[in-house]
């Protein structure tokens, strides 16, 4: 345990409070960007886990190679409710305020930071067991800005029309000396669009929006969504929807089709292509009778375009995200039921956890998805705001099961809880999700994904396209920098 170093009376909160710095032990992070941002990841937690019972509720972050400790202590007598802002206004004072962390105790809550070296049982560190541990570790690294990109089809200036949605990005090699092209598919602008396809000649840009391919009407006789309505198909083009590409091999283009009058039905569809050029897709409509949204093809991250084998993550939105093998021609897939990979999140406005993206490295498969309801635009609850987690299994197979960076079970354990965050919303980069991985040959693995840019408010919020370096930590689990390590 720490000694305080003085006990002063502060006036923060317009609230009396007892205070005191640490006098001994690790110093604070020197890092002050990671730190505050750690503090601000802390503070978010403690919103989630709102209201919070009386008594301590604990988040542990590794920071420049330290435990933090942070203790949100629910001093009041009863369960209480407390913000974001709130919090992190109490914990950035036990930063800025003492060199090695403080305790200080308010009227209603009491605020302890505090740094420690051993970083080997980080969960689990703080001296004197808090009576409630609420929050999963973090191992905190601050999210990065993403990586600048020019063009026109960069952001989208019409919110409402979320042109840039569910982006994915495939690189075609050159031939015969000529330069590469870099094509991103993203969801059509609105029922009856198809896919929009933009190209630059590198990642950073010029990004255009150059054609539309699938425009026209799909074929999902296969379908039995909402008793058999879609075996006639006979609804007219208008009202499908199509979004969620993803493209692998050379070239296989993964979509989702939507109905939106025949109770938000939704199925998979693929289409095929050998060059990706306008007027060369040819579409063979959806794959067979179930609910599936956002496939996405099991890759290496020696090759995320390509597959290490005909198997399909998918998910059916309300009810988790699923596994089922395909056939060995990736137009159809085999007869048998899907397996469970992520159960469902449970949280305010329905169990939303979509987006699935497989990629396996160093002996595991690492799965990412997106949990939460998008696009709000900063409005939702916090329990549901968009953002991206990642679990991973040392499973030969990718049946699982699958495991957070706590061990918790994200395939049958408490879903609350499951899944380490890898995307989470800040200030500028709010809803952070829709993930997809490109292998590039100058610049290494590339995440993408779509935020919404809160920096922007005329029209806005705008529809941003972030890009990352994906690389890896010493225990083996991802992390997105903005320059290349």
């Amino acid at each position: 345990m720490h000694s305080l170093l003085s006990t002063v009376i502060l006036v923060p909160f317009a609230h009396l409070a007892l205070a005191g710095c640490y006098s001994g032990g690790a110093p604070s992070p020197s890092d002050h960007a990671a730190t505050l941002a750690a503090i601000q990841s802390a503070s978010y937690q403690m919103e989630l886990d709102s209201p919070l019972s009386v008594g301590e509720h604990v988040y542990n972050t590794v920071v420049e190679g330290k435990c933090l400790h942070f203790i949100l202590d629910n001093i009041s007598g009863s369960s209480k409710s407390i913000k974001t802002g709130e919090a992190s206004d109490g914990f950035s004072k036990e930063y800025r305020g003492c060199d090695h962390g403080g305790d200080t105790s308010y009227t209603n809550w009491r605020y302890v930071m505090d740094a420690n070296q051993d970083t080997r049982n980080c969960r689990w560190a703080w001296g004197g067991a808090a009576s409630v541990v609420s929050a999963q570790t973090a191992y905190y690294t601050p999210q990065p800005t993403p990586m600048p990109c020019y063009g026109d089809a960069c952001v989208d200036p019409t919110y409402d029309n979320l042109r840039y949605q569910d982006n994915t990005i495939i690189r075609r090699p050159g031939k015969n000396g000529a330069s590469d092209i870099y094509f991103r598919f993203s969801k059509g602008d609105h029922p009856g669009d198809g896919i929009n396809v933009a190209t630059s000649d590198s990642l950073s840009g010029q990004w255009h929006l150059n054609f539309t391919i699938l425009g026209q009407l799909s074929d999902i006789s296969k379908s039995d969504c909402v008793g058999g309505s879609y075996k006639n198909y006979s609804f007219p083009n208008s009202d499908l929807n199509r979004w969620a590409p993803e493209v692998h091999l050379q070239y296989y283009l993964f979509y989702t089709v939507e109905d939106q009058t025949n109770g938000y039905c939704f199925d998979q569809c693929v289409a095929t292509s050998p060059s990706m050029d306008a007027g060369t897709w040819t579409d063979h409509g959806n794959f067979a009778a179930w609910r599936r949204i956002d496939g996405n093809i099991l890759s290496d991250a020696s090759d995320p375009q390509g597959v290490v084998s005909p198997y399909m993550a998918f998910n059916s939105f309300g009810y988790g995200i699923y596994g089922i093998d395909l056939n060995n021609d990736y137009l159809t897939a085999k007869n048998v039921e899907p397996k469970l990979l992520i159960k469902s999140q449970d949280q305010p406005g329905g169990n939303r956890t979509e987006g699935a993206f497989q990629l396996r490295h160093n002996g595991y498969i690492y799965l990412f998805y997106s949990r939460g309801s998008c696009c709000s635009g900063g409005d939702a609850d916090p329990q549901s705001v968009y953002r991206t987690q990642v679990c991973r299994t040392n499973a030969t197979t990718p049946v699982g099961p699958y495991y957070d960076r706590d061990n918790v079970d994200c395939s049958n354990g408490p879903t609350s809880r499951a899944g380490s965050t890898i995307l989470y919303p800040v200030t500028h980069n709010w809803e952070p999700g829709s993930v997809s991985v490109l292998l590039d040959p100058k610049e290494g693995l590339i995440m993408t994904y779509q935020y919404l840019d809160t920096t922007r408010q005329s029209p806005g919020p705008f529809l941003g396209w972030g890009l990352n370096y994906l690389t890896w930590q010493s225990d083996g689990w991802p992390k997105l920098t903005q320059t290349r390590t």
